[in-house]
């Protein structure tokens, strides 16, 4: 399960978050690479040959970046994921609309699409909208294995935690066109 960084306790590297972390470099190059080096260092350690990826708000973002360079990759889930963050919400905070440095998960969505995933957005979500889905799903133009799934009684943060047992349910696969 991924996050972006400071998303959860607000510290980087044992000491308090940098602003730009938190803002301009929150989806950067440098972010990325910390995620891939950590992923390689899981994976060497346990062995493992591939992994399901999970993001949350930010860490959807993140996920789905990091996904596009690499080839161990099984599935993609995001839930209230940022796939396009320069589609703002207008509940949003301005000062954190501008990411500067920060790379944009649409412009990865084509070299994913062989990728089974499933997007689920919730209805009711007025940070992370449905327009950031369909904008990345316009990206990949029906591809068979991106699926979005809309929960209509859920926000940002609440009715997913209830709900996520029948969401890993779900299939992630790709399907017949």
């Amino acid at each position: 399960v991924l996050a972006r960084p400071c998303q959860y306790r607000g510290t980087y590297k044992g000491g308090e978050c940098p602003d730009y972390i938190i803002g301009s470099h929150r989806y950067s190059e440098q972010i990325i690479q910390a995620y891939n080096n950590a992923l390689n260092d899981i994976k060497a350690t346990y062995d493992l040959s591939g992994f399901h990826i999970v993001g949350y708000g930010g860490g959807a973002a993140i996920g789905t970046i990091v996904a596009a360079g690499r080839m161990d990759i099984a599935s993609i889930r995001t839930v209230a994921g940022k796939l396009d963050p320069s589609v703002a919400s207008e509940a949003q905070d301005r000062d954190v609309r501008v990411y500067g440095a920060s790379l944009n998960p649409r412009d990865f969505a084509r070299s994913i699409v062989t990728i089974p995933q499933r997007h689920f957005v919730g209805g009711k979500d007025m940070f992370v909208t449905d327009a950031q889905a369909r904008n990345f799903l316009a990206e990949v133009n029906g591809a068979p294995c991106v699926n979005v799934t809309i929960i209509d009684n859920a926000n940002h943060s609440e009715n997913w935690v209830e709900q996520w047992g029948e969401f890993l349910k779900m299939p992630v696969t790709c399907n017949a066109q």
